[in-house]
């Protein structure tokens, strides 16, 4: 089979997806990888065998629609590799597997069931069509290696174990981390790859930059090792940050950094050389683990646990927080799930990795205390309140603007229809004038050769007027080019009276044609200033429209609404969260009072006990100080109500 794989993702998606290649190829089918260009050099080692289609844009921007012409060469390309089934491979899927899925009506089409890709900031009120004909359906938590290997299982009908993704690295690219680290002044096999940088749309997924300089700090001066600080270039400003702290304290980092979309190639080369990664959670961490060095990993909970390590030794270490998985969407005043991570704890990893004592796949969830529960439910009631208001605000506007639009374009209507109608009216005396100005010029032939050139002049000179007046758009337009043309006609008009005056015997009878002329043109004059005058009052009347800025407006608040459906939907999620909890707590609740009440009951009992209180009386049974008290106030009770008895 001719089998198309999309992957519309980044560096460590596409990664773990490498299992996956390897068992189609495997099984002896024909593949073709759709990848972003930051992906492409990564794609074209792991999987040489197979095509590779480059998409040139980010289908994960919301704004970018299934007919964009920049995906048609890649629409191109796949119908040209003739495929028998297509893959989607993007737990949701974009515009670019809705588009493939119509170019390739004839493949089997398969996808998982999680839906459209909808951007928060550039939503859509429609979603597009399912573009699969087989929908495979797994838990969106399960990691992205075992979603590969559902979507294997599916292709190929038979039962599939996809193992770890490995990376092989061809040998040129050893020589070249070779030469790149004997200019920094370090040693293969010797150095950490740190990857700690961020830039400002990936820093809600980083870790403290202080926090990282504190465990790098304990690494080189506990273990003497040296440190790499990696990334892209978007990347160096807040890594190079973290190399300041530690050179504050006396220690030597090296630094390299890739281009604006990164050298992936070489930043490989330099993992492969590396004695191990430490960092975020991130492409290089899954290449590095693809090479099979050990990862020391500090994660958020915007995706946790789809994309954690599984190389042996590796640590992944979070804050289990009760908003994750959160897609990055989050409502916090900080993203307390990775930023809350304590350095103790990954300080302690670090300790145990240089031990030796970490097997396999380490996990490390670390309970959020009470006050940081307390502060996300209080932040998650915020921004549910902030939500609320904003989503009434947004509603009135909405239909404020919708009101405002739709009476301005009723006015518009109106005014278009009256200026239309009066432009055709004009058109119709100008049509008239032509054809007699045409007479006038076949009545004039008869004359000098001179004035027959000048009326032919004439002539066209009135057509190019006529199509002039016809291709205007605005009365405006209409009116200037109006007279434009009239004062050329005045001037070959001057030209032709000049010649006649020299030839006044010869062309009594155009001359008399030619008053006619001259009577027409001047009513012509006396419409063009009426057509004037009404322009002028016209955009006076609308001087305030602003059609561009009604648009806008509207463009605007259909992208709000886009933004409040995303928002709307997180929150309902949130708000299930939060009462599934509740009713967590409520059963919690209600058993311990069972508890009290069982134990009042046992303590009444015992005070009660005949055997105990004759063994106290006869001082074998202890008495204790509250079961004193707890008499004498019973005995209280008595003697007052005999007392009153009496």
């Amino acid at each position: 089979m001719r089998i198309l794989v999309s992957n519309p993702d980044t560096i460590g998606d596409v990664v773990l997806r490498e299992p996956m290649f390897r068992a189609l190829l495997d099984a002896g089918h024909e593949l073709a990888l759709v990848v972003r260009p930051l992906v492409e050099p990564v794609a074209r080692v792991m999987a040489p065998e197979a095509t590779i289609i480059e998409l040139p844009l980010n289908v994960y921007d919301g704004r970018v629609e299934a007919d964009d012409e920049r995906l048609d060469t890649v629409a191109e390309s796949a119908a040209a590799f003739e495929p028998d089934v297509f893959i989607g491979a993007p737990f949701t899927w974009t515009v670019l597997e809705e588009r493939l899925g119509s170019e390739l009506p004839d493949a089997r089409r398969l996808g998982q069931a999680g839906g459209k890709f909808v951007d928060p900031w550039h939503g859509r009120d429609v979603e597009g069509l399912l573009p699969f004909t087989e929908v495979v359906r797994v838990n969106e938590d399960l990691h992205e290696l075992r979603k590969s290997e559902a979507l294997a299982r599916a292709t190929l009908g038979e039962s599939v174990h996809l193992p770890n993704p490995r990376l092989a690295l061809p040998a040129e690219l050893r020589d070249t981390a070779d030469a790149l680290l004997s200019g920094i002044g370090l040693e293969r096999g010797a150095f950490l790859a740190a990857c700690v940088g961020h830039h400002e749309h990936t820093a809600i997924r980083n870790w403290a930059l202080e926090r990282w300089a504190n465990v790098l700090a304990h690494w080189m001066e506990r273990y003497q090792r040296p440190v790499l600080l990696i990334g892209a270039e978007d990347e160096a400003e807040a890594a190079r940050h973290v190399g300041d702290m530690l050179e504050a304290r006396g220690l030597e980092p090296r630094h390299w950094f890739g281009g604006p979309e990164g050298d992936t190639l070489r930043l490989a080369a330099l993992l492969e050389a590396s004695r191990g990664y430490v960092g975020k959670d991130t492409g290089p961490m899954h290449i590095a683990a693809a090479l099979g060095k050990p990862v020391l990993a500090v994660f958020g909970g915007g995706t946790w646990p789809r994309f954690r390590p599984l190389v042996s030794p590796s640590v992944a270490i979070t804050l289990a927080v009760p908003c994750s998985p959160c897609d990055w969407r989050c409502d916090q005043r900080r993203s307390r799930c990775v930023k809350d991570v304590p350095v103790s704890a990954v300080i302690e990893q670090v300790d145990r990795l240089e031990s030796g004592a970490v097997d396999g796949a380490l996990v490390e969830q670390i309970q959020p205390s009470r006050a940081a529960l307390v502060d996300i439910a209080s932040d998650a009631a915020q921004a549910a309140r902030r939500y609320k208001v904003e989503l009434s605000v947004m509603r009135r506007t909405l239909a404020s603007t919708k009101e405002t639009h739709e009476e301005q374009a009723r006015r518009n209507a109106m005014s278009e229809s009256a200026v239309l109608q009066r432009l055709e009216k004009l058109e119709r005396v100008i049509e008239q004038s032509s054809q007699a100005n045409r007479q006038a010029d076949q009545r004039a032939s008869e004359v000098t050769q001179k004035l027959t050139q000048n009326t032919q002049a004439l002539q066209q000179a009135r057509q190019e007027l006529a199509q002039a007046v016809r291709r205007a758009e605005t009365a405006d337009e209409r009116s200037a080019r109006l007279e434009q043309e009239i004062q050329n006609l005045r001037q070959q008009l001057g030209k032709a009276t000049g010649e006649l005056e020299q030839a006044r015997t010869q062309r009594d009878e155009a001359r008399v044609r030619h008053g006619e002329l001259g009577s027409q043109l001047e009513r012509m004059q006396a419409e063009r200033d009426s057509a004037e005058r009404e322009a002028a009052g016209l955009r006076a009347k609308y001087a305030g429209v602003d059609l561009k800025k009604l648009h806008e407006n509207l463009a605007a608040a259909r992208k709000t609404l886009g933004i409040v459906q995303g928002e709307k939907h997180d929150l309902t999620l949130q708000t299930q969260r939060l009462l599934q909890e509740r009713r967590a707590m409520e059963k919690l609740a209600d058993q311990r009072l069972v508890a009290i009440q069982t134990l009042e009951h046992k303590l009444g009992e015992l005070l009660a006990s005949r055997w105990r209180q004759m063994g106290q009386r006869m001082r074998v049974a202890m008495v204790l100080p509250w079961e004193e008290a707890e008499r004498k106030r019973l005995l209280g009770h008595t003697g007052n109500g005999q007392h009153a008895k009496h």
